[in-house]
């Protein structure tokens, strides 16, 4: 199973890759982000807020692949996370 740590690192590099990249190219961007700096501040807003939304629902995902290894070796506890709840009603073989 792919952990999601390990896509959460991914995601953080695949960040720092553009924001890299972006600040390779400051000075046109700083020049075109100067045309309308209320619309451009909103889309990079935006932006932000969308990052961070989907770093957290990455994050949601640790506990739910905790639980299913738990689950397949046998140590399960009694309430799953809310992720992967209707899976857990599912009988298995």
């Amino acid at each position: 199973m792919i952990y999601p740590i390990r896509i959460l690192v991914l995601m953080a590099l695949t960040v720092a890759v553009a924001l890299a990249c972006g600040g390779l190219a400051y000075k046109p961007l700083a020049a075109a982000f100067a045309s309308n700096i209320v619309f451009h501040a909103g889309i990079l807003a935006m932006l932000g807020i969308g990052i961070v939304v989907q770093f957290v629902r990455a994050a949601t995902l640790i506990p739910a692949t905790r639980w299913i290894d738990r689950t397949r070796r046998g140590f399960a506890s009694r309430t799953p996370p809310r992720v992967v709840a209707p899976v857990a009603t599912v009988p298995t073989r």
